[in-house]
């Protein structure tokens, strides 16, 4: 049996690793406008998410089990309302715990890097944990400014990065040669050595005959 790396799968890898650079770029260039759409779908997945859930309890015939997914269902939906009214509050609040997560990665990062001085690729982690305490500090010196970009670019160029690794991924499937894989050898291995004994039985045979 032979069996090819199809072609479709590395142009799947391609096609999403294009979409994910464009929509990394949009990001980059509109992060505002990235960032309320993103909330919006946040947004609105709960208030549908929430109204499923109510109408999950109408239709329950215990009470109790009514009565939760009822106040579960309007606690989501009312969450939902609030984070598409308030959206650029709720970016400021993400923006802060963005910048503080930096900050915790950053002096972590460098503290590790000088206590294990003599291992590889301290340097590269010196770089690292300097590169995130700057971002921090950009982050939460120009808040709630940095609201308007920062979750933004961020995104986009995870983006970026995770859609060059598809297309690079994409490409090296689409140079890879077919791989054979003899799955039916065996049978035809087993059907010689049947004929091979059969042979050996009646050449015995005629042997003891004479």
């Amino acid at each position: 049996m032979i069996k090819k790396i199809e072609s479709a799968s590395a142009n799947r890898f391609l096609l999403l690793g294009i979409v994910l650079l464009i929509i990394g770029l949009i990001a980059v260039v509109q992060p505002l406008m990235v960032e309320q759409g993103l909330l919006w779908i946040i947004g609105i997945l709960m208030i549908v998410g929430g109204c499923t859930q109510a109408i999950k309890g109408l239709g329950s015939g215990d009470a109790s089990d009514k009565s939760f997914n009822l106040v579960v269902g309007a606690l989501f939906a009312v969450m939902g309302i609030v984070v598409l009214v308030c959206w650029f509050s709720l970016l400021a609040f993400f923006t802060v715990i963005i910048g503080l997560l930096f900050l915790i990665q950053g002096f972590w990062t460098l503290i590790v890097a000088m206590s294990a001085r003599q291992a590889q690729g301290h340097i590269a982690m010196l770089i690292s944990g300097g590169l995130s305490l700057i971002i921090a500090i950009l982050i939460l010196a120009k808040w709630p400014s940095s609201s308007e970009y920062a979750v933004g670019i961020l995104f986009g160029i995870n983006l970026i990065f995770y859609g060059a690794a598809l297309l690079a991924l994409g490409t090296t499937l689409r140079n890879v040669p077919p791989v054979t894989v003899e799955g039916d050898a065996q049978p035809a291995e087993t059907s010689t050595t049947a004929e091979e004994g059969a042979s050996c039985d009646a050449t015995k045979g005629s042997e003891g005959g004479s």
